[in-house]
């Protein structure tokens, strides 16, 4: 199965990032204080799409939940792609032992 790795999922933040705005060297440090209501929807609509265009194997995508107040969680750049990497890895996590409960009932 192929891995969201944090490096993977900071290419999908810089990517949608570049949906609203040019931005030059690395993105980790900026702050999202500037993003009003339409920047944060541009986004967020985004990020999803490119976190579920991002396959685990041949049926299966990754998922994150994503919410306008998603951005209180990241006081930088840097924080939102931790906060995908680990969301996407921990919702993987949970279809698994989901998928493990339903081969054993």
């Amino acid at each position: 199965m192929p891995a969201l790795t944090r490096n993977v999922a900071k290419n999908i933040v810089t990517d949608s990032l570049r949906r609203i705005a040019d931005f030059n060297g690395d993105v980790e440090g900026y702050t999202f204080r500037r993003f009003g209501v339409f920047h944060k929807e541009v986004f967020l609509a985004a990020l999803k799409a490119g976190v579920i265009v991002t396959a685990r194997d041949e049926n299966n995508h990754y998922d994150v939940d994503l919410t306008p107040d998603s951005f209180d969680q990241w006081p930088t750049v840097g924080d939102c792609i931790t906060w995908v990497f680990d969301e996407a890895y921990t919702k993987r996590r949970q279809t698994e032992r989901l998928r493990q409960a339903d081969l054993e009932a």
